[in-house]
């Protein structure tokens, strides 16, 4: 194949390359490698007449200096790595990877930018910073999408994502994305030798065992205390069977069993949970779903948080509903301790955008009345309490210990600063209760287990995961995972209880608790100081290609 042919294809190696260093493949070395091919594209478009162009805005024969073939690259990245939208939308499937493409094309232009104005030396820096910054805007432009980040490939190596408690997630992708630079580099200089080639080779080398040391230094500092026994249920309710009113009675019954079950060893759980919706009544619809709601607990005799669907009526043009995705938090009397209403909606599924307009009112209204068992719902309402929850537990010598939790409902475990704004209110750790049986035996059952762990390392606090479907899992704030398995191994898809006693950091909080998601800006400030820098003419950038 002619050069002129091959160099198109380049994205969709990097493509490949990167999505299969993703769960469920994790071959995470490929994050190391994969996107040399996508640098020499950029270095190779950068050699366009023009910024406007034709021929680097649009696809043309050959294909060689248009952004064409990167936006399609990151087309095909996004629609096999979320694959598994399919099972909830189709549409979903091929709109949102049309929408985050986008990203990789701001990307390109950056990058083109970079390699046709600053020597590689600088492009090092700049490259990896305009990457990392691109992650953050994706984690809260339009609701925000923080899901297959470069540093999320890196969840199973331990020592290098504890700098994940200074630098948050993006510090893993700044360093993988410098290190591909550095590469991409050393190939096109033909590992010729230079002053800048030594600095780079040395500056890679102090950064990564830099990452390195500080992570297992970080592991053998850590301290740890005992905390409660906790008990999950996960029923394993195909969604096709939950949403159909007729088996709610059943879907009851098989948890309330478990439950029973869970508490037969001694010593039994001190806090039991079920997953997502799994209590199949309508809270605030009828008057007795909420006292069977207080009853399941005070049969059962232990605190229990309980996810179920939540309706309070209110009085807005007629008889409307606001609906809650709650998480109910019960005493062993039955007594309602406190609830949390989920706070960062799922777009369309749970969030209907203008929902409240006069334009699109009637329209929302008559699709959802429509779709919905509830008819006088339209779209889901917010929650706005994120104060943790107090747990008391009973000791053998009669003392009583206190914990404090944060709760996190499905989808919330991939935005970190609501992790962050648990532990900094002083959650000892974190329960996030998922239903997961949209997405069946797929790929985000592993890939959200993976986003999740960075939440329990960014917070050295331990995480729990409490799945109807899914993968059920207690994270250790080291990072390391603890799967819910049933007798053949099998983790997804599976009928279970698991009682597991949590390890918890005797330290609470981190660098990165307190100060959040400064690390993109310190990347935006470097970027601008090194373009100041050159206008200034200090530095002295050339043009590579």
């Amino acid at each position: 194949m002619k050069k002129e042919n091959f160099i198109p294809l380049l994205p969709f190696l990097s493509s490949i390359l990167a999505w299969l260093s993703y769960p469920p493949a994790d071959i995470s070395f490929l994050a190391w490698v994969s996107y040399v091919p996508l640098f020499f594209y950029i270095a190779e478009i950068s050699k366009a007449s023009g910024f406007f162009s034709r021929r680097f805005i649009f696809i043309t024969k050959p294909g060689l200096k248009a952004l064409g073939p990167v936006y399609l690259g990151g087309v095909l990245f996004f629609l096999l790595g979320l694959g598994w939208l399919r099972h909830v939308s189709w549409a979903g499937l091929f709109v949102l990877p049309l929408a985050l493409s986008a990203y990789w094309v701001i990307f390109a232009l950056s990058g083109y930018l970079i390699m046709r104005y600053f020597s590689l030396f600088y492009a090092a820096f700049l490259m990896p910073a305009c990457w990392v910054f691109l992650e953050y805007l994706r984690s809260f432009v339009l609701t925000g999408f923080p899901w297959l980040f470069a540093g999320h490939t890196q969840y199973l190596w331990i020592p290098l994502i504890q700098i994940s408690d200074i630098t948050g997630v993006y510090g893993i992708s700044f360093i993988i994305l410098f290190v591909n630079v550095v590469i991409f580099v050393l190939i096109k200089e033909r590992l010729r030798i230079s002053f800048k080639i030594i600095g780079l080779i040395a500056i890679t080398a102090a950064i990564f065992t830099g990452a390195l040391v500080y992570g297992m230094s970080r592991l053998n500092g850590l301290t740890f205390k005992d905390g409660p026994i906790i008990g999950i249920v996960q029923g394993n309710i195909e969604q096709t069977l939950k949403v159909d009113p007729s088996n709610v009675e059943d879907i009851y019954t098989k948890h309330f069993d478990l439950t029973l079950e869970l508490l037969k060893p001694q010593p039994g759980p001190d806090l039991v949970v079920w997953a997502e919706t799994m209590f199949p009544f309508i809270i605030g619809l009828d008057e007795e779903n909420m006292q069977g709601l207080k009853e399941t607990a005070a049969l059962c005799g232990v605190p229990m948080l309980i996810g179920a669907l939540t309706v309070n009526e209110s009085q807005v043009e007629g008889r409307e509903y606001d609906v809650y995705n709650s998480a109910y938090y019960l005493d062993s009397s039955g007594e309602l301790l406190n609830r949390y209403d989920k706070s960062h909606l799922v777009p369309i599924s749970e969030y209907i955008p203008f929902k409240d307009t006069a334009v699109f009112k009637k329209i929302i209204r008559a699709v959802i009345r429509a779709l919905s068992e509830l008819k006088e719902v339209y779209g889901m309402s917010a929650g706005a309490n994120f104060e943790p929850f107090l747990l008391k537990v009973k000791r053998e010598d009669s003392k009583t210990a206190d914990y404090k939790y944060g709760v996190l409902i499905c989808y919330e475990s991939i935005f970190p600063e609501l992790a962050r704004e648990s532990v900094s209110r002083g959650a000892d750790f974190i329960i996030n209760v998922s239903n997961d049986g949209w997405f069946k035996n797929s790929s985000e059952l592993e890939q959200i287990l993976a986003i999740s762990a960075f939440r329990a390392v960014e917070n050295k606090t331990t995480f729990v995961r409490a799945t109807n479907t899914g993968i059920s899992a207690i994270i250790q704030p080291s990072g390391r995972i603890d799967i819910l398995k049933n007798k053949d191994g099998k983790a997804k898809e599976i009928e279970g209880i698991w009682a597991k006693q949590l390890v918890l950091a005797e330290q609470k909080g981190t660098f990165y608790t307190r100060w959040g998601d400064y690390f993109p800006y310190l990347c935006l400030l470097m970027a601008v100081v090194i373009i100041i820098l050159k206008y200034l003419k200090i530095i002295d950038p050339v043009r590579n290609v």
